[in-house]
């Protein structure tokens, strides 16, 4: 920035290189912790077999060991020290009052609303994908709890590996994050494409084997990774200065609020048409995010945020400069 100014090209690379490394960083570390978690709990299994209590007992030792490391990260975290809320705000209530008012503001910067509909979908289709997988390996596959356990251990190993693969390719090679998730989506997309094929006779594979389950499990994980944290990426390009806690936390609201959708509408094709009927439906979930996302101008969305935020300080500097007025026609009464 200083060298080439804020708004040029090598700035804004630079900030995307350095939040691609932090946001891919952070999920392929967490995918480390995930592997540990899951070789804990199949340890218990593998002590305690596969009842009920065992069962519990692993979901207790989970729930201990997300809490350890949340309390060692309260601790060693920096704390900042924020403004005192303004009078009349209520400590439970001010962050969804602030949200409100963001969202309102939020139709100003027409990239960010479209951009946030296409990770609407997309977010449910990777939610929908996880939970539709698990109850056809049940259900058709008959899948026991350990061949599961291998299936997440699969899942994470190779989340992690492809998280650093794809860092790579965007630090190193130049691709752009826009292309990274297209890519992905598109990859995602070709999972339920290929289950499709056990729904022709005669054929034996299409999520039929348990070694398709193994296979997928792998696929599946290589991209997982890139597309969450290269959406962040992008996301952030698309925030106006001083907005960022509750862009993120509508971000983060856009993908939690959408994912009760997928399942509630793969449940009525279950009920009326089959379970394997259900990949048509997800199928659609990654292709059409994928064609939106040629639609976005990354570099618009970019320059809408800063036009939001120059325009709001103007916004800020005339109120001052009303209540200052007014102070003195006080006075003078």
């Amino acid at each position: 920035m200083a060298d080439h100014g804020e708004n040029s090209t090598e700035h804004v690379q630079a900030k995307v290189k350095i939040a691609t490394f932090l946001s891919g960083g952070l999920s392929a570390s967490g995918y480390v912790g995930g592997i540990v978690l899951v070789i804990l709990s199949a340890l218990i299994i593998a002590a305690g077999g596969q009842s009920a209590r065992t069962l519990g007992f692993t979901m207790v030792m989970s729930a201990v060991y997300i809490l350890i490391f949340m309390c060692a990260y309260a601790k060693l975290s920096y704390q900042r020290t924020a403004q005192p809320l303004p009078r009349g705000a209520n400590l439970l209530t001010f962050g969804y009052v602030r949200i409100a008012k963001t969202v309102r503001q939020v139709r100003r910067l027409k990239t960010m609303f479209f951009y946030l509909c296409m990770w609407f979908i997309l977010g449910d289709g990777l939610t929908s994908m996880t939970s539709m997988a698990v109850l056809i390996a049940k259900d058709q596959l008959k899948a026991t709890n350990s061949a599961l356990i291998i299936v997440a251990l699969i899942q994470y190993v190779c989340a992690g590996l492809g998280m650093w693969f794809w860092i790579w390719l965007q630090n190193n090679k130049g691709v752009k994050p826009k292309t990274v998730i297209i890519i992905n989506s598109c990859l995602f997309g070709l999972i339920p494409v290929y289950c499709l094929l056990g729904l022709i006779k005669g054929v034996s594979i299409g999520m039929k084997q348990t070694w398709e389950m193994y296979m997928l499990a792998a696929f599946f994980g290589l991209f997982i990774g890139a597309i969450g944290a290269t959406n962040r990426v992008i996301f952030a390009m698309f925030i106006p200065l001083g907005h960022e806690n509750e862009l993120y936390a509508l971000f983060e609201m856009v993908n939690t609020t959408s994912s009760w959708i997928g399942p509630l509408i793969c449940a009525a094709i279950i009920e009326s048409a089959g379970i394997r009927q259900i990949w048509w439906f997800l199928a659609t979930q990654f292709f059409i995010p994928a064609a939106m996302l040629f639609y976005v101008d990354v570099e618009k969305g970019r320059q809408d945020a800063i036009e939001f935020y120059k325009n709001e300080q103007k916004e800020k500097e005339g109120t001052q400069v009303e209540e200052i007025h007014d102070e003195k026609d006080v006075k003078l009464v």
